[in-house]
């Protein structure tokens, strides 16, 4: 392991960037990263992160020359023709926009290998479910394509049941998630937990409190906690009692 890790970071990877994506950690040097970046230094790539368990001969090289039918230059994915096809033809159905194929899968290649039935349609699915519209979801996967790549059952589901746990109302779930989708791969469970502690200790926040405040602003839960008692210290130390801090929180 350590002769891979020291072989990413020699190519300009950070322990961050490795972290993101630990799977290439398992990938050989010998027999998959060189000879995989060594084909795609031919087309013009370099140091990538997304395919090291690739075949060249096998995958890359039949998948780049269909890659750039859809204008996307520079390109591999470890997945059959077919299924990119038809990958593309479902994302299209429920609204991304054609022209925004080509840059999701430069922000993330595996989009393209990812089947339909048990993959990308059960997560619209239950998101739709959710109460959220396809349109908002199209455009949520254009921006953020690497959601697709979190599990629905390991991460999803249970996300967005903590939310339910916390006292987020069902009917605004959907505004929580098109207003920060980042919230869908969070820790959430610790993140809520330590938050709310927070909030009840400097702010006498009740839970029901706490919830609304995630229902308006969700990015909440994803800040450190010296950002997010800053400005609540300094309305403190200008005399503003804790209570009514609180209130005007609610009222975002």
């Amino acid at each position: 392991m350590r002769e891979r890790v020291e072989f990413l970071q020699k190519l300009g990877l950070s322990i961050d960037d490795i972290n993101e994506y630990p799977l290439m950690i398992g990938c050989s040097v010998r027999k998959n990263m060189i000879p995989v970046l060594a084909y795609l230094e031919k087309i013009g790539i370099l140091r990538p992160k997304l395919v090291l368990n690739a075949s060249v001969v096998v995958e890359l090289v039949p998948v780049v020359k269909f890659l750039r039918g859809l204008d996307v230059e520079k390109q591999d994915i470890e997945v059959s023709r077919g299924t990119m096809s038809t990958s593309v033809a479902y994302l299209v159905s429920i609204g991304v926009s054609p022209r925004d194929i080509g840059p999701m899968v430069m922000q993330y290649p595996f989009v393209l290998g990812m089947r339909i039935g048990t993959v990308i349609k059960p997560f619209v699915d239950y998101l739709v479910s959710l109460g959220l519209p396809k349109k908002i979801l199209a455009r949520m996967l254009e921006k953020r394509t690497y959601l697709l790549g979190y599990g629905l059952e390991e991460t999803l589901k249970p996300n967005v049941d903590c939310l339910v746990s916390v006292g987020i109302r069902r009917e605004a779930l959907a505004s929580v998630v098109a207003q920060y989708p980042q919230i869908l791969r969070l820790p959430l469970k610790a993140k809520t937990s330590s938050q709310l502690y927070l909030f009840s200790l400097k702010l006498k926040m009740d839970p029901e409190g706490f919830a609304r405040v995630i229902e308006k602003m969700p990015q909440i839960v994803s800040l450190h906690q010296h950002l997010t008692m800053k400005p609540v210290e300094f309305l403190l130390g200008r005399g503003i009692a804790s209570e009514d801090v609180a209130k005007s929180l609610r009222r975002l």
